[in-house]
């Protein structure tokens, strides 16, 4: 599990790689699936492969498009997550 401060940097790292760019490359208010012609498929990736780093599940409410559309947003739902799932 990654710890909470490290969130975005392990989010940006995934990101990345799924778009085929570079960390620093990233511009973190873009919105990933037009800035990096990312599909849908890849951003079901993405989200998998964060649930999995993060060992969190996105609800389907998470999964609106304003909620995954760039780096922050993701990484908000990210943090969200993570603190309920450390109240729980």
């Amino acid at each position: 599990m990654v710890e909470k401060m490290n969130t975005i940097d392990k989010v940006r790292e995934i990101i990345a790689d799924i778009a085929h760019v570079k960390c620093e490359d990233l511009i973190d208010q873009v919105n990933l699936q037009e800035q990096y012609d990312l599909s849908s498929i890849d951003v079901i990736q993405m989200i998998l492969k964060i649930e999995e780093a993060f060992g969190i599940e996105f609800s389907e409410n998470e999964l609106d498009p304003e909620n995954v559309k760039n780096v922050l947003t993701i990484t908000e739902v990210v943090n969200r997550l993570l603190e309920l799932k450390s109240i729980n």
